[in-house]
């Protein structure tokens, strides 16, 4: 898949960039809302730097940060009272390293997660 950015190309897996999506917005309608609201989901897509960065944010109970890290393990889950196998976010991140990027989640006090991979951009060649 190519993610366009100006003169810039992310050459990606589209299967892989799909799956990191779908694993990304699965855990968002899981996860990412209070009993009492309805899940609701912002995805994005936008250039830091050299990097193209596609974010997927909720406005459930948010993460603690001695967890951030931990999350993203084979088998690890937070809470084990919704379905999941506990191996979404480690495809994430595994996906991630494959393109030379990266995956993490940042989560404010009030709650809110915004979790987002990025891959480093290359410059296009220009045909003469």
């Amino acid at each position: 898949i190519h993610i366009l950015g100006g003169e810039e190309i992310v050459y990606a897996d589209q299967d892989r960039i799909q799956q990191v999506i779908q694993n990304l917005v699965q855990n968002a309608i899981r996860y990412g809302h209070t009993p009492d609201e309805k899940p609701r989901i912002t995805i994005s897509a936008m250039m830091r730097g050299e990097e193209m960065v596609i974010s997927v944010a909720d406005q459930g109970p948010g993460i603690d940060e001695e967890y951030r890290e931990r999350i993203f393990g084979i088998f690890q889950r937070l809470s084990n009272d919704k379905e999941g196998t506990g191996v979404g976010l480690a495809i994430v991140r595994k996906v991630a390293a494959a393109h030379n990027g990266r995956a993490w989640v940042e989560s404010g006090a009030n709650g809110g997660s915004v979790f987002s991979i990025s891959f480093p951009m290359k410059k296009a060649a220009i045909a003469a």
